[in-house]
């Protein structure tokens, strides 16, 4: 079967992310393992043309992999941050997050509505999930130290989308006619949560960052503080080294803290990973009084020559197979 690689005929967004796509691999000089570029390169493909399928992508970037030299999938991931800074990628990963919110709280028979005030630690450049959720009726406060992306053009195309797939119209919650964009009263951005007050919030959830705080203790306890008695936290957390997928997602565990801490100084600090594994964060959950609801983890088989260096450890039975976890939690009504 041929692939499917063939610029010909692409739309242009998409003839231009794979001509990025292919400059990355060609600049590269070493591998971290194929998958995690072909993870990340999907989401950009996306964002150049939506309507394409998970599958047709894939087989786009397999040939992309293919007849190219070594790809280096840490500079790919930036290189899609960037774009998804300056286009419209994030609001189908919005979308995505924004159905497994709902599917979490409608089991355990919440809903976003009016009256429901709900906090995200760390939601970065996009201020689309937070859209969909205040769409809904719910009060949205974000917390994050750098600031949103607030460009038109990219929440006018990803309101379009929403209307399509939802029936959601965000428009009611962002004001587009300006530069940069406003939005209503039911959307808040604060640098740090220390500024919301205690027992504020109904549900309070993160999406892939509370592996990249310094202090998981304190960012645990701040959940627990914003929470009404009663409320609920959801917080899916990736235990992999995000430089690459395969064996590469163990690389990190080999260095020293020091060794690690000297890679994340300056303009890197925003990339650091703590390399908390799962039987922490379950100990840290336990020791602040959550119920634990349900936990879903992602399992893997690390390398067999892995030496994980001693300041890591020790782990626990099963920690290092284990590359990520979804953790719903509640805090006792009492």
């Amino acid at each position: 079967m041929s692939a499917p690689g063939s610029q010909r005929g692409a739309p242009p967004r998409l003839s231009e992310a794979l001509r990025l796509a292919k400059r990355l691999a060609k600049r590269t000089a070493r591998s971290l393992g194929p998958e995690r570029m072909v993870q990340a390169a999907i989401e950009l493909l996306r964002a150049a043309e939506p309507t394409y399928s998970q599958k047709t992508l894939a087989l786009l970037l397999e040939d992309v992999i293919a007849r190219s030299d070594v790809a280096r999938q840490a500079e790919l991931c930036q290189a899609v941050l960037l774009h998804w800074r300056e286009g419209a990628a994030f609001a189908p990963y919005a979308l995505r997050c924004f159905e497994v919110l709902e599917q979490n709280l409608s089991k355990l028979e919440l809903q976003l509505g009016p009256g429901f005030e709900v906090c995200e630690l760390g939601p970065g450049d996009s201020l689309c999930l937070a859209s969909l959720i205040a769409a809904k009726g719910a009060s949205y406060v974000g917390v994050d130290p750098w600031p949103p992306v607030l460009t038109p053009a990219l929440y006018e195309d990803a309101a379009r989308f929403f209307r399509e797939e939802t029936g959601l119209d965000v428009s009611s919650v962002l004001d587009m006619s300006s530069d940069p964009i406003r939005y209503s009263a039911s959307i808040r951005r604060e640098v740090s949560s220390l500024s919301l007050a205690d027992a504020s919030a109904d549900f309070v959830f993160s999406i892939a960052v509370l592996e990249h705080v310094r202090d998981p203790q304190s960012m645990l306890a701040e959940g627990w503080r914003l929470l009404r008695p009663g409320g609920v936290a959801l917080h899916s957390i990736d235990y992999e080294d995000h430089r690459g997928r395969g064996p590469a997602a163990w690389e990190f565990l080999r260095l020293s803290t020091s060794e690690w801490d000297r890679l994340h100084e300056g303009d890197k600090a925003r990339d650091y990973t703590n390399r908390v594994r799962h039987s922490k964060w379950l100990a840290l959950i336990e020791e602040l009084g959550f119920e634990v609801v349900q936990v879903e983890v992602g399992r893997g088989t690390p390398p067999s020559d892995l030496r994980v260096h001693p300041d890591l450890l020790p782990f626990a039975e099963g920690d290092l197979e284990i590359q990520g976890a979804h953790f719903v939690l509640r805090k006792p009504a009492v």
